[in-house]
């Protein structure tokens, strides 16, 4: 019996291990089931809550608050109930079925709307939210990529708004406190705390005045005329 824990032990960790090697290797976003299975049930909600991030930061009533890598709405659920009825928060992931789960899950909430977008270019117009808020999302992005997707929350953030990032230990794509920070810095954001627990922890950050990055450069004007516009509730699909 003991003989046959350990083995099960043993092929456990090595599992994550090899999950965690891959995905450091290859960053790319968690597939609906293994989100399902592995990350929104009791057991980890008890470890690794997702008060996590209200912890670190909550969101007063009636802010606006974006919310990047939404998955299956866990997080979304708890900025839902933080900003209250005067409040909204818009959700995205780029995982139809994960915003299907997270659209069920925050049904209730009216100022809560949750939709399909890449967030390298957000759907949101600029200096349009109070704060932008991700648990365990850009270690999926890839290396090359992260720091257009932290010139977009800048973009959309008001001057003086925050970026709340939040990371777990057991996710494949873990980032440690100091490449957190270190990301941020680099992206024009200045580092207000660190929350820290077992296992986990989360960064909050304040926004320049200006709109970083993304206003018109070599690239050309900024593109966010012409993307689609949540804040008035267009796009939706619902």
């Amino acid at each position: 019996m003991v003989l046959g824990a350990g083995v099960v032990l043993v092929v456990l960790g090595v599992g994550f291990l090899a999950l965690r090697w891959e995905g450091q290797r290859r960053p790319r976003p968690m597939a609906v089931w293994m989100e399902s299975v592995f990350l929104d049930n009791p057991l980890r909600r008890a470890l690794f809550p997702p008060s996590l991030i209200t912890r670190a930061w909550t969101p007063p009533p009636g802010s606006r608050v974006g919310e990047l890598g939404a998955g299956t709405g866990m997080v979304t659920a708890l900025l839902a109930r933080a900003v209250g009825p005067t409040g909204q928060v818009w959700a995205v992931d780029r995982q139809p079925g994960a915003v299907a789960r997270a659209r069920r899950r925050v049904a209730g909430w009216p100022g809560c709307q949750v939709a399909v977008a890449d967030a390298r270019q957000l759907p949101w117009p600029d200096a349009q939210l109070d704060a932008v808020v991700s648990v365990a999302m850009l270690g999926e992005v890839p290396t090359r990529d992260r720091r257009s997707v932290l010139a977009e929350c800048r973009r959309v953030l008001k001057p003086g708004g925050r970026l709340v990032l939040g990371e777990y230990g057991p996710d494949p794509h873990y980032l440690t406190p100091g490449a957190l920070a270190y990301l941020v810095s680099d992206a024009g954001f200045q580092v207000a705390h660190q929350h820290r627990g077992w296992w986990q922890h989360a960064l909050v950050a304040v926004a320049a005045g200006s709109k970083g990055p993304c206003e018109d450069g070599p690239e050309g004007p900024n593109p966010a005329s012409k993307r689609p516009n949540f804040v008035d509730g267009i796009s939706m699909g619902r």
